[in-house]
């Protein structure tokens, strides 16, 4: 109500009273107009005569003005002229009353604006409703489409969350899921910060058979509509749905790898074991002068230890996906580690003509680390630069301090990795070419192996490669031990990893002339080829295949020294030694005892040390190691009686094993 005349409005505004209304009083056009600014009016009730600004003029401002060019406008004055009816009119006025004003008519006219403004705003906020709605599925569409295109639940619920924040304009979202066994998921957006402690709307995620696997939290003060959290379900769902299809992708190509790892595992076992057979065969016949001979013998023990080998990288992975792999960390030489992996490869290297380059800095790299475990990690490298590098090629190692860490690259000018394959070259039983044509052999765990090993020492390795056929380079990163002066002892010593030996080879420190062997192996081709070893030795030996059995040869025959498997029929080897020391107890002299098993575990190592072998030789049996492990346990001279003989770890030379 627009009235120069405070009387006037107070009048006004008694009659107005029973509609309920909020009515705004000013007294002139400048109030009236400053009072439009701040908010919107079902009626304008405009007095037509006032100073400095009359009615008209005011009308005339108001519908200059686009928020309310549409607001209707009653006059209301004292004068009938038809001149000003009709210039009122002009203005955009809906209506022109008379005064004295009467109180049903005014209330009447004014009621008919309110409702029609009342419907209007709801149809305004319908419109409105509706397009944020339109909005909202049109961002739900463009989220489902990403979803789907994430590929797995670490991709799937940062972008759940942030598409839930811009749906409701939340101040932060989180989306969380649970997908399997240690594989805990979350993502907040804005990404990091605390969660506000505002009250939060959820959606469930749920797997394929409703169980509830996560959530997704919308954090806000804003106001939260049916629609909203029916919006807020489908998009849970359409994550849950995903997340789904993701585990479902997942378990399909782990069973794809699976069925390929297989398949190359039978290839790749099959194939040594066939020219094992043609070969032994062939030698059964006699038939064949001594250099072929010969040859059949060293292809026997080839592909031996190829199979060897191969079982060695099936138990390593083994160990690494069950967590019972075991380091024995000792400080040592990162450089000598590489010197007795270049060592161990060379051959492999020359009979391809391929140049070995080692850059070794001068500084001592001193890490904290197993040496064993590490010289594997370098073997596997340099294995595989050699084999994917071509005649002629080039193999090039360094040892460098970068960045804190010791850094060990090798890289080859072969036959380099693809773009694609290049995130995936660490993964298990992946291989770039696994067809049944590829070129080369293996199972496609030596890179798995090297990340898992060097994940164990607190490190990193990662691929580089230009692209196929531009050769490869992989890094690999260990924290450095802090170098101090420390007695030489301190640095353990270094064997070589899995260089093939030249054969038994008895060299004058082996010479087991006059040493009493029980040999208790259930194996009969096992235990035959042992004592054959044994036997050419120089050893005495005697054979059981069982407990039984040698506690009967005990009785009537005294050895030097018990070489006992553990795994035997009825009673075990642990068995065996409680049943020996036993009969020590009446008086005999301790039996030095070796255990010789295809148990490999550091577990199965200290089980049989602390049992009372006095070492642990595992299968397969290198004969080099037990017969000096034998020649280490041989007494001088008779021991006296109840003297126990000095324990020993010497096992085989480690292929990859714990």
């Amino acid at each position: 109500m627009v009235d120069d005349h405070p009387d006037k409005l107070v009048a006004l505004e008694a009659i107005l009273a029973e509609l309920g209304q909020n009515v705004v009083k000013v007294g002139s056009g400048k109030e009236a107009l400053r009072a439009l600014l701040h908010g919107d009016f079902a009626v304008i009730l405009l007095d037509v005569s006032m100073p400095v600004m009359d009615g008209f003029e005011t009308a005339a401002l108001i519908r200059t003005r686009p928020r309310c060019e549409h607001t209707p406008i009653i006059f209301i004055t004292a004068y009938g002229d038809e001149t000003h009816v009709a210039r009122g009119y002009r203005l955009g006025a809906v209506d022109y009353i008379l005064t004295p004003v009467v109180p049903e008519v005014l209330r009447a006219k004014v009621s008919v604006f309110v409702e029609l403004f009342r419907k209007t705003e709801e149809i305004r906020r319908q419109a409105a409703r509706l397009r944020e709605r339109a909005a909202q599925l049109h961002e739900l569409t463009r989220a489902a489409l990403a979803i789907n295109a994430a590929g797995s639940a670490e991709k799937i619920l940062p972008i759940v969350a942030d598409r839930a924040r811009a749906l409701f304009g939340a101040r932060q979202a989180v989306a969380e899921a649970h997908v399997g066994p240690g594989r805990e998921c979350r993502a907040t957006s804005p990404c990091g910060g605390p969660e506000p402690t505002a009250p939060a709307r959820a959606a469930p995620l749920t797997a394929g058979d409703g169980t509830p696997i996560g959530a997704v939290r919308v954090l806000g003060e804003g106001a939260f509509t049916d629609e909203d959290e029916d919006v807020l379900v489908q998009l849970a769902q359409m994550a849950s749905i995903a997340i789904q299809n993701a585990l479902y992708t997942e378990e399909r190509e782990a069973n794809r790898l699976k069925d390929e790892f297989l398949a190359i595992v039978s290839h790749e076992l099959r194939t040594p074991l066939a020219a094992m057979l043609t070969w032994a065969g062939l030698l059964r016949g006699g038939k064949l002068e001594p250099a072929a001979a010969a040859r059949g013998v060293e292809v026997i023990e080839r592909s031996a230890r190829a199979q060897a080998q191969l079982i060695d990288d099936l138990l390593d992975m083994s160990r690494i996906m069950t967590g019972k792999m075991r380091l024995d960390m000792q400080p040592l030489e990162v450089r000598a580690v590489v010197r007795c992996a270049l060592d161990s490869v060379a051959p492999a290297a020359e009979a391809k003509s391929i140049a070995l380059a080692a850059a070794l800095d001068g500084v001592p790299v001193r890490v904290l680390g197993d040496s064993d475990r590490l010289q594997q990690v370098m073997w596997n490298l340099l294995s595989n630069a050699i084999k994917f590098t071509p005649k002629g090629g080039r193999v090039d190692v360094r040892v460098r301090v970068a960045n804190g860490d010791a850094e060990i690259s090798v890289g080859d000018t072969g036959a380099g990795i693809s773009p694609e394959f290049l995130p995936h070259v660490f993964d298990r039983f992946r291989q770039a070419d696994s067809t049944s044509t590829r070129s080369h052999g293996g199972l496609g765990l030596g890179l798995a192996i090297v990340r898992h090993l060097v994940d164990l020492h607190g490190g990193t390795v990662h691929a580089e490669s230009a692209g196929t056929g531009r050769g490869a380079t992989f890094v690999v990163s260990l924290p450095l031990r802090e170098l101090r002066e420390e007695p030489a002892a301190a640095t353990v010593a270094l064997a070589r990893p899995r260089a093939p030996a030249p054969g038994v080879g008895l060299e004058p420190a082996f010479d087991l002339r006059g040493l009493r062997v029980l040999l208790v192996e259930d194996d009969a081709d096992g235990s035959e080829a042992i004592a054959t070893v044994l036997v050419v030795a120089g050893a005495e030996v005697r054979s059981a295949g069982s407990t039984a059995a040698a506690l009967e040869v005990l009785a009537t025959w005294r050895p030097d020294v018990l070489v006992s498997d553990i795994g035997l029929p009825g009673e075990d080897g642990y068995a065996l030694l409680r049943r020996v020391r036993t009969l020590e107890e009446d008086g005999g002299a301790r039996l030095p005892a070796i255990a010789l098993t295809a148990y490999a575990q550091a577990e199965d190592r200290i089980r049989a040390l602390t049992a009372g072998f006095q070492a642990h030789v595992t299968k397969p049996v290198e004969p080099r190691a037990l017969l000096e492990v034998l020649a280490g346990l041989r007494p001088a001279h008779p021991p006296p009686a109840g003297t126990p003989a000095a324990p020993t770890d010497r096992a085989a030379p480690r292929r990859g094993s714990a």
